[in-house]
C-alpha cells in the first residue's frame, strides 16, 4: 500500500497554483480547483473514513485528481456554508450542465402490458417530481427482482437523449443489452459497449457522435481511461461530445469512489442511480454513503407494496462445534475477525458440512424441480464441498460456479443443476436464475451480502416461498452477536414475516458417518497444513543462515 505521504508526493506535480480559485458544484457533486494536498484538514476529514489499523484517514468520498491542467479535489455536493468554512478564499460557481443530443430516431418500448404495482408508484413519483419539483436527479431504492431495469428503460425512451449505463458488473451490463434489445424497438446497431480506444476515437472525432444512441461502460473502465491520460477533464469532455443527456448508474452501492468522482466532474441533464441496499459493510461507511444522496430524492414504493413483493422465509440453522479456549481464537488475528481463518475450522471440524448434508435431505425435492444455492466467501470451501455432495448425490446434478470457471461451465450449473455450490461474489447481483427455493449462506455475511444472496432466489412458478438458510456456530459469541445485526436488515429488506424460524441442529443426535468421514478428511488436511508451514518455516530458516553466512564472508 502507497504512504499517504508518498501519494501526495507523487500528485503534487499537476499542483498549479496560478489557477483561479473556484469550487464548481455540479447537481451532485462538486470539484475544488485547484487544491494542493492538505490544504483544508476539514474537507479531508469529513470525507474520509479512518482506518483502525494503521490510525490515519484515508479516501473514501473525496479524492485528489488531475484536472484540466491542475491538481483538484472532488467530493459528493455540499452546502455553500460547509463549503465556505472549509475553503473561504474560493468562488462557488454552479456547473452547467453537459451538451445534449437527443435519439436518432423514435424509441419506444415494446411487449409491455402493464408495470408491476411498484414500476407504476415511481412512475407516478418521478413523474409529480419533474412536474412539481422540476426534479431531475432520483435515487431508486426497491428490492431485488423489483424491475428497476426495466423501470430506467422506460424513462430513457421517455427523455430520448442519448443515454450512458455504468454498472460494475459485466453480467448486469449483458442484461442491460438484452432488456433494450427484447424491451424496446431501438435498432442493436445504435448500442454500444465502451472500451478505451472507442472512447478515444469517440473524443477525437473519427466516429461520429450520432452513430449510436445507447452507451454501455463500467465504472472501473472510465477511472482507468480518465488516469491512463492523466486528466479526469477527458470524461467531462467525452460526455459533452457524444451528447450524454441521461445517465443510469446501476447498483449505485457499489463502486462509491467512482460514483464520486463521476459526478464530480460530468453534469449530465438527467440522472437515476438505482440499487436494492442503503447499506454498506460498515456503519460509518454507510452514513457517508448516504451523505452522498442527502440531496436527492429517494424514492421507493409504498411499505404496503414492499410487504406484497417479499417471498422469503428466513431460516436460523443453529449449531454447535464446541470450540474450546484456544479455537475460540482461531478465527481473529490482530486486525479482527478473520473470515477465511472460520472457515478453516468449521471444515477441520467437519459439523458445518454435515449440516449443509442434513438441510439437502430433508429439504430438497428435485421432483417439484426445486433447486438449491449453497455460498461460501473462499473458491477452496467451494471445490471442497462440490467434490463431496457430488459423490454423496449421484442422482442430483450438482455443479459448482465462480469466476474462474469457462462461461459455457457457468451457464450450464446456472441453468440446470440441481444443487449449486458457488461463492458469494460470482453468483450475486444481476446474476438471474429460475426455480432456486433454497439459499444456504455458511459465512458469517455483513447485511448487504445477505441482502444480495436472499435475493438470489426468485418467486417460484409453483407460488411457494423460497427460504433462506442462515448457518450459524453458536459456539461463537461473534456469530450469536453478529446473527442480530442480520435478521433485523433481512427482516426489513427481505423476510415475508415479522420473524425469522429458528432450526437447532443437535450435533450428537446428528453425529453419524457423514461428519466422520469429513472430520477425517478435515484432519488430514490439517495436518497437511501444518506440515507445509513447517517446511516453509525451514526454509526460511535456511535462507536466513545462508545470508547471513554470505555477509560474513564478505565482510
Amino acid at each position: 500500500m502507497i504512504s499517504p505521504k508518498k501519494k501526495n508526493e507523487s500528485l503534487m506535480k499537476f499542483y498549479n497554483p496560478k489557477v483561479a480559485k473556484v469550487i464548481r458544484r455540479t447537481r451532485m457533486g462538486c470539484l475544488v480547483q485547484p487544491y494542493k494536498p492538505r490544504q483544508s484538514y476539514l474537507l479531508e476529514q469529513n470525507t474520509g473514513q479512518y482506518d483502525n489499523v494503521y490510525h490515519r484517514y484515508v479516501e473514501y468520498v473525496g479524492f485528489k485528481i488531475p484536472y484540466n491542467g491542475t491538481l483538484c479535489y472532488v467530493t459528493y455536493n455540499r452546502t455553500y456554508d460547509f463549503l465556505k468554512r472549509a475553503l473561504p478564499e474560493y468562488e462557488i460557481t454552479e456547473a452547467k450542465h453537459n451538451e445534449i443530443k437527443f435519439f436518432s430516431e423514435d424509441i419506444q418500448l415494446k411487449g409491455i402490458k402493464e408495470f408491476k404495482p411498484a414500476q407504476s408508484e415511481l412512475i407516478g413519483s418521478i413523474d409529480q417530481s419533474i412536474k412539481l419539483k422540476n426534479e431531475r436527479v432520483w435515487f431508486i431504492h426497491l428490492q431485488t427482482a423489483g424491475g428497476k431495469t426495466l423501470l430506467a428503460t422506460y424513462y430513457a425512451t421517455k427523455f430520448s437523449m442519448k443515454t450512458m449505463v455504468m454498472c460494475f458488473s459485466d453480467n448486469i451490463l449483458r442484461q442491460w443489452v438484452e432488456t433494450f434489445e427484447t424491451k424496446t424497438t431501438i435498432d442493436p446497431r445504435r448500442m454500444i459497449r465502451l472500451t478505451g480506444n472507442l472512447m478515444d476515437r469517440l473524443l477525437a472525432g473519427e466516429i461520429s457522435p450520432y452513430q449510436y444512441d445507447v452507451y454501455f461502460a463500467t465504472p472501473t473502465l472510465i477511472d482507468r481511461w480518465a488516469n491512463s491520460r492523466v486528466d479526469f477533464k477527458r470524461v467531462s469532455d467525452f460526455f459533452d461530445r457524444v451528447g450524454i443527456g441521461f445517465l443510469i448508474y446501476d447498483e449505485a452501492h457499489r463502486n462509491v469512489s467512482s460514483v464520486v468522482r463521476l459526478v464530480s466532474v460530468v453534469n449530465p441533464r438527467y440522472q437515476m442511480y438505482l440499487s436494492a441496499d442503503f447499506g454498506q459493510g460498515e456503519f460509518n461507511r454507510e452514513l457517508q454513503f448516504k451523505s452522498i444522496f442527502k440531496m436527492v430524492p429517494i424514492l421507493e414504493p409504498t411499505e404496503q407494496v414492499q410487504r406484497s413483493m417479499k417471498y422469503t422465509k428466513l431460516v436460523v440453522v443453529e449449531y454447535n462445534t464446541y470450540p474450546n479456549a484456544i479455537e475460540k481464537e482461531e478465527p481473529f488475528n490482530r486486525f479482527g475477525y478473520d473470515g477465511t481463518s472460520f472457515m478453516r475450522y468449521e471444515f477441520r471440524k467437519g459439523i458445518l458440512q454435515n449440516v449443509i448434508l442434513h438441510i439437502i435431505k430433508t429439504f430438497l425435492n428435485v421432483e417439484l424441480h426445486h433447486r438449491m444455492l449453497i455460498l461460501f466467501m473462499n473458491i477452496e470451501h467451494v471445490d471442497i464441498v462440490h467434490e463431496d455432495l457430488s459423490k454423496r448425490f449421484p442422482n442430483y446434478k450438482v455443479g459448482k460456479y465462480y469466476a474462474d470457471l469457462p462461461q459455457e461451465e457457468k451457464d450450464d450449473v446456472k441453468d440446470n443443476a440441481d444443487i449449486i455450490i458457488a461463492t458469494y461474489g460470482s453468483f450475486s447481483t444481476g446474476l438471474d436464475t429460475h426455480n432456486i427455493k433454497y439459499v444456504l449462506s455458511c459465512n458469517q455475511c455483513n447485511k448487504v451480502q445477505d441482502n444480495q444472496a436472499a435475493g438470489r432466489s426468485r418467486p417460484l412458478p409453483d407460488g411457494t416461498d423460497s427460504v433462506y438458510f442462515l448457518l450459524v456456530d453458536m459456539g461463537f459469541s461473534y456469530c450469536r452477536t453478529k446473527l442480530k445485526n442480520r435478521l433485523f436488515y433481512l427482516q426489513e429488506t427481505k423476510s415475508k414475516d415479522d420473524s425469522a424460524y429458528h432450526y437447532i441442529y443437535n450435533t450428537v443426535m446428528h453425529r453419524d458417518d457423514f461428519v466422520n468421514d469429513y472430520v477425517v478428511e478435515g484432519e488430514k488436511r490439517a495436518e497437511e497444513m501444518v506440515k507445509k508451514r513447517m517446511e516453509e518455516t525451514a526454509k526460511k530458516k535456511e535462507r536466513k543462515k545462508k545470508l547471513k553466512s554470505d555477509g560474513e564472508e564478505k565482510t
